[in-house]
C-alpha cells in the first residue's frame, strides 16, 4: 500500500502548483481507516490544488524527491517470488521434520525412565543398565547374586551334603561315602570298618561267653581271681582285722602306739604328735613363752629372721619394718576383706623371688589392713601397736608436729628429707602400694612414693578405714590418724606387749 501511494503522489507531483503555507509531514489516510484509497487521494488535491516543487516537501526531515528516488530504487530492487520454488522448500522443510519426528519415535527412551538412570545404546535401540554391582552371577550357585552386573569369581556350590560350598563332611558315613548306610564297609560282625574281631573269648562268633569261669577266664577254674582271702573276686572284706589290715592281727597302732588311735595321746605343748616342743618355744626358751627375757634393744628372732628393737619412752618397738611374708601378690591384686601382702616393685608371686628383691631387704613387706592384723606378723608378746600407742609414741617425742624429724632414718628420703632419728626408730621412705576405682568402673592401682613417704599401719579401725601415721620427705610432722584405705599397702612395725 505504501508502494502505490509513491506511485500516485509521483503521477500528480508535476501538475500541482505551489502553496504559500504547506505543513509536513501530512497523513495522506484522510479517514483514517489504515487505507490509502481514492478519497484519499481527493483530499490530498483538495489540499495541494496548485503547482508546487517536489523539492519544497520533506518527508521526515527528508527531500520529497530524494524520497521518490529511493522508492524507485526500492521497487527495482524487488524480485518476484517464485511460488512453486516456496512450496518446494516448505515440502522439503516438512519431509525433514517428519524424519526427525520418526528418529525421535524410534530413539525414544523407554517407558519408566527414571532421572539419573543409567542407558545403553544397542545398535537400535536405548535400554535401561543396571549399576555395576559385583557378585556370582551363575544361577546354579547357592550363593547367586541376581542383582550381580558382573561375574567376581566369588560363586560357591552345594556339596553332595547339600551344604553350600561343603567338603561333603558333614554327611559322610562311616565308610567315608556321602549320604552312605555304611554298608560299603562293614565287617563280618556288620561293624563299619570292623576287624571281624567279634568272636567272643570262647571263640563263638557274636557269642555269650559262656564258657568263661568267675574269673572270666575260659574254661578256667576260679583260681586267677581269688582274693587274699581265698574268695573268687573278694575285696578281702571276709579276712580284714579291725585295722583294716587283711589278715591282721589288729595291731593297728597309731603314732602314738595306740591301736586305731588319734594321736592325741602324744601331743606335744605345741600340738606336734611326738613333738619337741620347739615349734612354739620362745627366745628364752619358754614354751608358748612371750620372750619376757629378751631385753629391749637386744635382737628378737622371728620367722628365721633377727629384728633390731629400740626402747622409746616406755614402750618398746621394732627398729625396722616387718618383713613376714607368707605369700606375695602383684600389685594388680587387692581386697579389703583378705590378707594380701607386696614387696616394692615386685609383680610376681614367687616368695624366694621377692625377698632375694633389694626393696625386700631394705623396707620389708608392704600388707593390707587384714594382711597386717594375721596372727603370725609379730613374735609371741608383740603386737601390732594401736592408734593410741602410736600416739604415745609422738606425745614422747614432742608431739606429732617435728617427731617425724626424731623418727626418720638420717638417709634415704629424697630432697634432703632426712631426719635425725634419735629416737632410734630409723623410719625409712619405704613409699606405698594404692589402688582406685573411678566413677565408670576402672581400676588403677600402683606402687608409688619410695624415697618420699611411709605408711605405718595401726590396729585400729574407723569405719571403712584403717588408721596409721605417714612420714614424709618435705615435712618434719608425723600425720596424725591418718585415714587409709584398707586395700592399700602400708608398712608395719611391732611394739612388745
Amino acid at each position: 500500500m505504501r508502494t502505490l501511494f509513491s506511485l500516485a503522489l509521483i503521477s500528480l507531483c508535476c501538475s500541482f502548483s505551489a502553496q504559500e503555507s504547506i505543513t509536513y509531514p501530512y497523513n495522506p489516510d484522510g479517514d483514517v481507516d489504515g487505507t490509502i484509497a481514492s478519497p484519499d487521494l481527493l483530499d490530498i488535491l483538495g489540499v495541494y490544488g496548485g503547482e508546487f516543487s517536489p523539492s519544497e516537501i520533506q518527508i521526515d526531515g527528508v527531500n520529497l524527491l530524494q524520497v521518490i528516488q529511493d522508492l524507485q530504487n526500492q521497487i527495482a530492487s524487488i524480485q518476484l517470488i517464485d511460488v512453486n520454488y516456496v512450496e518446494a522448500t516448505l515440502s522439503a522443510l516438512q519431509q525433514e521434520i517428519d524424519n526427525l519426528n520418526q528418529q525421535i519415535a524410534e530413539n525414544a527412551l523407554p517407558d519408566g525412565t527414571a532421572s539419573g538412570q543409567l542407558l545403553r545404546w544397542n545398535g537400535t535401540a536405548w535400554i535401561p543398565v543396571s549399576t555395576i554391582l559385583l557378585g556370582c552371577s551363575d544361577d546354579t550357585a547357592c550363593n547367586y547374586d541376581s542383582s550381580a552386573s558382573i561375574d567376581d569369581s566369588s560363586c560357591l556350590y552345594y556339596d553332595e551334603c547339600g551344604v553350600c560350598d561343603g567338603d561333603n563332611s558333614t554327611c559322610l558315613d562311616e565308610c567315608g561315602v556321602p549320604n552312605g548306610d555304611n554298608s560299603t564297609c562293614l565287617d563280618e560282625c556288620g561293624v563299619p570298618n570292623g576287624d571281624n574281631s567279634c568272636l567272643d573269648a570262647c571263640g563263638v562268633p557274636n557269642g555269650d561267653n559262656s564258657c568263661l569261669d568267675a574269673c572270666g577266664v575260659p574254661n578256667g577254674d576260679n583260681s586267677t581271681c581269688l582274693d587274699e582271702c581265698g574268695v573268687p573276686n573278694g575285696d578281702n572284706s571276709t579276712c580284714t582285722d579291725a585295722c583294716g589290715v587283711v589278715n591282721g592281727d589288729n595291731s593297728c597302732l597309731d603314732q602314738c602306739g595306740v591301736p586305731n588311735g588319734d594321736n592325741s595321746t602324744c601331743l606335744d605343748a605345741c600340738g606336734v604328735v611326738n613333738g619337741d616342743n620347739s615349734t612354739c618355744t620362745d627366745n628364752c626358751g619358754v614354751v608358748n613363752g612371750t620372750n619376757d627375757c629378751i631385753a629391749c634393744g637386744d635382737l628378737i628372732s622371728h620367722e628365721g629372721y633377727d629384728y633390731s628393737t629400740v626402747q622409746i619412752g616406755e614402750q618398746c618397738w621394732f627398729s625396722e619394718n616387718c618383713r613376714y611374708l607368707p605369700e606375695v601378690s602383684p600389685v594388680s591384686a587387692y581386697s579389703s576383706s583378705d590378707p594380701y601382702y607386696y614387696v616394692y616393685g615386685y609383680q610376681g608371686s614367687d616368695v624366694t623371688a621377692a625377698q632375694a628383691t633389694n626393696n625386700y631387704a631394705t623396707y620389708g613387706v608392704l600388707y593390707n589392713w587384714p594382711a597386717v592384723m594375721t596372727e603370725d606378723i609379730c613374735p609371741s608378746g608383740w603386737h601390732i601397736p594401736s592408734d593410741g600407742e602410736f600416739t604415745q609414741l609422738t606425745n614422747f617425742l614432742g608431739g606429732e608436729s617435728g617427731a617425724g624429724y626424731a623418727m626418720k632414718s638420717t638417709s634415704g628420703w629424697y630432697n634432703g628429707g632426712n631426719g635425725s632419728n634419735s629416737s632410734g626408730f630409723t623410719g625409712l621412705p619405704s613409699g606405698h602400694r594404692w589402688s582406685h576405682t573411678d566413677p565408670d568402673g576402672n581400676d588403677y592401682y600402683g606402687f608409688s612414693s619410695i624415697g618420699s613417704d611411709c605408711y605405718w599401719r595401726a590396729s585400729s579401725v574407723s569405719g571403712i578405714w584403717s588408721l596409721g601415721r605417714i612420714l614424709y620427705n618435705f615435712s618434719d610432722n608425723v600425720s596424725p590418724n591418718h585415714l587409709i584405705y584398707r586395700d592399700a599397702g602400708g608398712s608395719a612395725r611391732c611394739v612388745r606387749d
